[in-house]
């Protein structure tokens, strides 16, 4: 090489470089290459995928069983990008789709089978049964298969579920698992002080427990007494429930809830289950009951053929957010309720002069009362258009959840819904202890006395800045307080003494005024089309949400 060098007059530095740029050159240009090429590729499907979404529409058969799938749970909202990738159904899908199956003649029935994973909350369950029991009311069959319902294990919720079906099915050797409600809480005061990472929370409200699971070492009072009250109306509504559907009988029911677990040759003695055997004999089973040709399809294929009629007379738009709402654009998260995305479709609909009504339906435990105030401001504009205006909760609908649905012509809630829950905390996470540890000091240096900032966490809060959070909390709790009389229309003494930060179900909101209805989705937008004059048939609209990188 040297001698080679040599004779074209370049030292072996020059040569080495010159080589190495040829070579990262080279490598650049088939990165260029294979990054085109992938793309090509993910477009070019895309398109393709999206042909085929948009061409192809499965065809429902002359005598047809419905088949739902629950395997884990139904998420309330998706994306536009949801909707072209073939992602799972929706919770509503599922409810309209059993709405419209209840007046299609070729739907003989519904298959519902579950997993182990099923996580629907109460809210969903209660109308999920509803759904069930007007099918049934309608002639038309709902059989239920599970391996099992928990055995020595919880299986109250499936059950619950199952307990409106016709038929009940287990597998040999599976049971049924009927325990009492009830939450297990971590309290990590002292993990946290080992670790040295101090927890900071103020709040407005006795019952406002956000933050205790870091900041005590056992559960206080006020969140003891509201979690017994939540669980005990809980329980008594599944036990109503069971005692009407027939399933466990009056003088039945203390016994059955005392010994809780059947393994299932007893859940079939005391008709817990109608059934035991494997799932393909059931199906076989089914198919006998439905009829001759008669074939089964998967629901999420059968909500695809649903076509709503043309909005010549008006429409109802839907509306589904669900998550924590925070700031931001939400351009890097998802199952968060960002303003930016819901205030964008509000404003669609604010154009649309063929919508006359929307449906809110919101799953939320709070988050930002700056957000929460945005998104309510969207639905005051939409109900200043002329629009009516109803909200539907989900499975939970509480404190800032809760502030966003008082600004609806109606509230509509489950009785299983968690909402409430009127108050106001603030925290943050101390974590100058720690640093010592680690043996990182801290130094700070600023033009003002203000530094370093309540939020950070790299320096306790001092005595004035403490005094500055409580402040500022009980500002936004007035807010909330004053919000919740002028649109419930309660004095300002009623509603302080339903908020302190304490949660209720929709059951005792109801009964507390502080909910119009009890109610799922589809009595939700039965008011909407009520409530604007439409018609019992005025198609529904689902305005999804735009895409965004979360989604990915």
């Amino acid at each position: 090489i040297s001698v080679w060098c040599s004779a074209m007059g370049k030292g072996l530095r020059e040569v080495v470089l010159w080589g190495a740029k040829i070579f990262f050159r080279l490598i650049k240009e088939a990165v260029k290459k294979v990054a085109v090429t992938i793309l090509a590729l993910v477009i070019g499907g895309g398109l393709l995928w999206g042909f085929v979404a948009w061409k192809w529409a499965p065809v429902v058969g002359s005598r047809v069983v419905l088949e739902l799938s629950l395997k884990g749970g139904l998420q309330e909202d998706r994306t536009a990008l949801d909707s072209f990738l073939f992602k799972p159904v929706c919770f509503y899908d599922v409810i309209m789709s059993l709405e419209h199956a209840l007046h299609d003649t070729r739907i003989k029935g519904v298959y519902v089978r579950a997993s182990g994973d099923f996580s629907l909350n109460l809210a969903q369950i209660q109308e999920l049964r509803e759904s069930f029991f007007a099918l049934r009311k309608s002639g038309k069959f709902v059989y239920f298969y599970a391996p099992t319902f928990g055995g020595l294990e919880s299986g109250t919720y499936l059950y619950y579920l199952a307990s409106a079906a016709e038929h009940i099915a287990i597998q040999k050797m599976g049971g049924v698992g009927l325990l009492p409600l009830g939450a297990s809480i971590p309290f990590a005061k002292k993990a946290l002080d080992f670790l040295g990472v101090t927890p900071f929370f103020v709040r407005s409200g006795d019952y406002k427990s956000y933050g205790e699971i870091f900041s005590q070492e056992k559960i206080s009072s006020f969140y003891r007494e509201s979690m017994e009250e939540m669980l005990r109306c809980l329980s008594d509504q599944i036990a109503k429930d069971w005692v009407i559907s027939g399933r466990i009988l009056q003088k039945n029911l203390r016994h059955v809830m005392a010994e809780g677990s059947f393994f299932d040759k007893k859940a079939l003695r005391l008709g817990l289950v109608d059934s035991v055997t494997y799932q393909p004999y059931f199906r076989e089973k089914i198919l006998k009951k439905a009829g001759k040709n008669c074939v089964f399809m998967p629901l999420s294929f059968y909500s695809q053929t649903i076509r709503e009629a043309p909005a010549t007379k008006g429409a109802v738009a839907l509306v589904c957010d669900a998550g924590n709402i925070v700031g931001g654009s939400g351009l890097l998260a998802k199952n968060e309720i960002h303003q930016g995305k819901t205030l964008e479709i509000f404003r669609r609909i604010e154009n649309n002069p063929s919508i006359k009504a929307v449906v809110y339906r919101i799953e939320s435990a709070g988050g930002s009362p700056l957000e929460a105030d945005a998104i309510g401001y969207g639905l005051t504009r939409l109900r200043k258009k002329g629009k009516k205006v109803v909200v539907s909760m989900g499975g939970c609908a509480a404190s800032g959840g809760y502030m966003v649905s008082l600004y609806g012509d109606e509230i509509i809630a489950n009785p299983a819904t968690i909402t409430g829950s009127i108050g106001v905390v603030w925290g943050k996470f101390g974590l100058h202890e720690l640093w010592k540890k680690l043996g990182v000091s801290w130094e700070f240096v600023s033009n003002s006395k203000g530094f370093p900032p309540i939020s950070s966490p790299h320096a306790p809060l001092s005595l004035g800045q403490q005094k500055k959070v409580q402040k500022w909390v009980d500002y936004h709790y007035q807010n909330f307080i004053h919000l919740t009389a002028q649109k419930r229309g309660l004095s300002l003494d009623t509603v302080e003494k339903h908020a302190k930060g304490r949660v209720w179900t929709g059951k005792q909101a109801h009964e507390k005024k502080l909910v119009d209805h009890l109610g799922g989705l589809l009595f939700a937008i039965q008011r909407a089309q009520q409530l604007s004059g439409l018609s019992a048939q005025a198609p529904v609209i689902v305005f999804d949400k735009q895409p965004s990188m979360g989604a990915f």
